[in-house]
């Protein structure tokens, strides 16, 4: 293999491993992000819907005024619009959930995260010993780009497949 050759071929490691390290911050990136999102947003379903019915109640037990409470410095009456409130931040907070599938996103990432650092390990240690340009190099240069190809599509089909998965069935005509 002439030297010519063998920076072209270095040219295009170079390039993909480039890809690989800017897709791996990418996909961390993601996971932290879509972590966050789904543990916030879970956190005020989760609490909202155990706060909503209680406040429902007590505002009906308070209309009679067997309940008071003052001495939370909470206003008898204010306990509809508090309701209302904690109602509306549920509903928003759910239709987020459902909408950005922030665990499915999450669990995406990471499997495609998990997918690129497995394939840039595999092909470091199997080029180990191999000269630049040489037909084995070459052959795993392209197995490299054939499992970071498929990580990435694998991540796309996976969030895609669960937005079809939830849409409503196609009528027929």
């Amino acid at each position: 293999m002439d030297q010519l050759h063998a920076e072209e071929w270095k040219k295009r490691e170079k390039a993909l491993l480039d890809e690989v390290r800017d897709s791996l911050k990418f996909y961390r990136k993601t996971k932290k992000v879509a972590r966050v999102w789904q543990r916030f947003t879970s956190s005020v379903v989760m609490i909202g819907s155990i706060l909503a019915p209680a406040t429902v109640a007590t505002g009906a037990a308070t209309s009679g005024n067997q309940i008071n409470l003052t001495l939370l410095g909470i206003p008898s009456n204010s306990l509809a619009s508090i309701s209302l409130v904690i109602s509306l931040c549920v509903a928003i907070a759910e239709g987020f959930r459902r909408i950005f599938r922030f665990e499915k996103r999450w669990a995406s990432a990471w499997l495609s995260s998990q997918a690129l650092y497995t394939a840039y390990d595999d092909y470091s240690d199997a080029i180990v010993g191999k000269s630049i340009g040489s037909p084995e190099w070459v052959s795993e240069l392209q197995k490299l780009r054939k499992m970071v190809n498929g990580a990435k599509q694998q991540d796309g089909e996976e969030f895609f497949q669960s937005v079809k998965s939830d849409a409503p069935p196609e009528k027929d005509d």
